[in-house]
C-alpha cells in the first residue's frame, strides 16, 4: 500500500497546491502592494535601529569581558578604545552588521503582514478555488 501523505496536487479537483498558492501569493502582493511597501519599511527601519541598539550593547559587553576587578570599568573602556581604536571599532562595527543582516533583512516578515494575509484569506475563502486562481 502507497499512501501519500504530501500529494502534489488535490486527488478530487487536480489543483496542483504550490501553483494555487503562488497564484494566491501574486494576488495577495498585487493587491495590497502600497500596505505591504509600506508595513516592511517600518519593520526594515526598526529592525536596522533594535540592531544598532544591540550591536553597541553586545560589543561593550565583549569589551567588558577583559576587565581587570581592580581598575573601574569607565576607566577600562577609555583605555581599551585609546590603546586599540581598530579593534574596538571593527568589533562594534561586526557586531553591528552581523545584528543588522539577522534583524532587518531576516525578520521583514512582520506581525502586520501576517494580518494582512489572514484578512485576504478571509475575503477570498468565499469563493471556490478554482475561481480564484483564474481571477
Amino acid at each position: 500500500m502507497n499512501i501519500n501523505y504530501q500529494p502534489e496536487s488535490c486527488p478530487h479537483c487536480g489543483t496542483h497546491f504550490r501553483e494555487y498558492y503562488d497564484a494566491l501569493q501574486n494576488k495577495f502582493e498585487v493587491s495590497y502592494a502600497d500596505t505591504l511597501m509600506e508595513v516592511r519599511r517600518k519593520a526594515r527601519r526598526r529592525g536596522i535601529v533594535k540592531s544598532i541598539v544591540f550591536g553597541v550593547v553586545i560589543a561593550s559587553f565583549f569589551l567588558a569581558l577583559s576587565w581587570r576587578p581592580p581598575q573601574p570599568w569607565k576607566e577600562h573602556m577609555c583605555l581599551f578604545f585609546t590603546q586599540t581604536p581598530y579593534l574596538a571599532a571593527f568589533l562594534y562595527t561586526l557586531v553591528i552588521v552581523l545584528f543588522i543582516l539577522v534583524e532587518a533583512t531576516g525578520k521583514v516578515n512582520s506581525h502586520k503582514e501576517q494580518l494582512l494575509w489572514e484578512l485576504f484569506e478571509k475575503k477570498n475563502r468565499e469563493k471556490p478555488y478554482l475561481q480564484q486562481v483564474e481571477e
